[in-house]
């Protein structure tokens, strides 16, 4: 609904944007939060109903696991921790803060970001610019179950949103369905945990939850 990145031509959309509100019976929104923060909510705030986005626990636990896959994803691993990310490799979900986040973290510890888009050359310079090329790992547009498997040997999920664009990510609840804590980030209009467009909180996040795996696995269960 907002305008986050193309904001040079607000100008432009915005007279469009409020003409619709106007003539719009129902307005759906899919947070609290966006309905009292958007910057067009002076204009659709009294038709606005929040709607979360939908998700089947049942049938996404339903999908079986790639053994092979698996086996490749921990011989990569070589028996660190695993923090998993997924999305598509566009600017606004801060993967550059979770690659420059990796550099900090132990060697215990190494990062797989499943996805692809726009940004995987930039992000995989990244990787060779800063020698992580054993320790954080682009698999790129995998399937369905290749992504299930991911879920299911990762330690902790994490989504590193850096801008408002990212509403909410339909992969944390899907982490969650595997029982795994869930790091990301508070952002205007958005319903998230921490806020910080900083690698170093990022890391700090990461490596708290890890050194208390067995508490947050317990609690992520117990939710």
């Amino acid at each position: 609904m907002d305008i986050v990145r193309q904001k040079a031509l607000l100008p432009f959309y915005k007279p469009l944007l409020i003409w619709l509100f106007k003539r719009a019976d129902l307005i759906l929104v899919s947070s609290e939060k966006l309905k009292k923060e958007s910057q067009f909510r002076e204009f659709f705030n009294l038709k606005a109903e929040v709607l979360p986005l939908p998700f089947d626990f049942e049938e996404f636990e339903k999908i079986k696991i790639d053994t092979s896959f698996e086996k490749k994803i921990k011989e990569l691993a070589k028996g660190r921790k695993i923090v998993l990310s997924v999305g598509r490799l566009v600017y606004y979900k801060g993967f550059d803060v979770l690659i420059k986040a990796a550099r900090l973290l132990p060697d215990k510890i190494t990062v797989f970001i499943v996805g692809d888009g726009p940004l995987r050359k930039s992000l995989q310079t990244l990787i060779n610019k800063y020698k992580l090329t054993n320790k954080v790992f682009l698999l790129g547009n995998i399937s369905r179950k290749k992504i299930v498997t991911c879920y299911k040997v990762c330690d902790v999920f994490c989504l590193p949103s850096t801008f408002k664009t990212e509403a909410f990510g339909i992969v944390q609840l899907e982490a969650m369905s595997f029982g795994k804590p869930v790091i990301s980030t508070e952002l205007e209009a958005s319903e998230y945990l921490w806020n910080s467009l900083y690698s170093r909180e990022c890391c700090k996040r990461c490596y708290k939850a890890l050194g208390s795996f067995e508490i947050c696995r317990r609690i992520s269960k117990e939710e």
